[in-house]
C-alpha cells in the first residue's frame, strides 16, 4: 500500500506528550490495538523531565519519537509531529486522550470516504468513567442534549481529538506557534472555516 492510497490511506497519529507517562501508556495501548494496519505513530515529548523513549521501545518500537528540547508549547509541539508525518490523514491526540475501541481508525478512513467535502473530524469525547459525553468541552453551536450523539457539521473541534486531511492544514497553515497553549484551536479553526474547508462532528469516533 502507498500513502496516496483511496481505499487504504496512511493515517499518521500524532501523540503530543507532555509529563503524564502513565495516561500516555493508556493512549500508546488504544493506538497499537487499532484494526487498520495502514498507520504511522508519532509521539511528541515536549520537554518532559521523565523519559518515555523505554515505553515506546516496549510497547511501540516502530513508532516515531521526537524529543524537543524543552516545553515549546502545545502547537509547536503538535506542528512537529505534523512536520514528521506522511500520512494523508493526520490524527492529533493528547495525551489524556485514548481510542475507546480497536475499529476508531477505520470509523476515520470510512467518514472521510463517505463525506470527500469534510476536511476535519471531531471525535465524540467521553467521560473515562462513565462512557458519557464530556459535556465540558461541548463548544460546537447545537445542544447536546438534542445532538451529542448526532453527526453534523461544526464549528468546532476539539485539538487534541480530531482528524485532518493533510491539504487542509498545507493550505490554511498549521498551529500558531506564537500561542503556547490555549485558544490555538479556535485559531485554527477560523483559518480552516476561512478557505472554505468543512468540519463534521462525528460521534461515532469516540475517544
Amino acid at each position: 500500500m502507498t500513502p496516496g492510497s483511496c481505499s487504504t490511506p496512511l493515517v499518521s497519529v500524532i501523540i503530543l506528550n507532555y509529563q503524564r507517562r502513565n495516561a500516555l501508556q493508556s493512549v500508546i495501548e488504544s493506538v497499537m490495538k487499532q484494526e487498520y494496519d495502514h498507520k504511522e505513530i508519532i509521539v511528541v515529548d515536549n520537554g518532559s523531565t521523565e523519559t518515555i523513549r523505554d515505553l515506546l521501545q516496549t510497547m511501540a518500537p516502530q513508532a516515531t519519537l521526537i524529543e524537543l528540547g524543552a516545553n515549546l508549547g502545545a502547537c509547536a509541539g503538535r506542528n512537529a509531529g505534523i512536520r514528521a508525518a506522511l500520512g494523508d490523514i493526520l490524527i492529533t491526540l493528547d495525551n489524556d486522550i485514548y481510542f475507546e475501541s480497536p475499529f476508531e481508525l477505520n470509523r476515520v478512513v470510512e467518514a472521510f470516504s463517505r463525506r470527500p467535502d469534510v476536511h476535519v473530524l471531531a471525535f465524540l469525547l467521553a467521560d473515562a468513567a462513565t462512557g458519557e459525553l464530556r459535556v465540558r468541552e461541548w463548544c460546537h453551536p447545537r445542544d447536546w442534549r438534542e445532538f451529542g450523539q448526532s453527526e453534523f457539521e461544526s464549528t468546532y473541534f476539539v485539538e487534541g481529538a480530531c482528524a485532518y486531511r493533510r491539504e487542509a492544514l498545507a493550505s490554511c497553515g498549521m498551529y500558531y506557534e506564537p500561542l503556547f497553549i490555549g485558544c490555538e484551536g479556535a485559531d485554527l479553526t477560523f483559518r480552516i472555516l476561512d478557505h472554505g474547508f468543512r468540519i463534521l462532528y462525528c460521534p461515532t469516533i469516540r475517544t
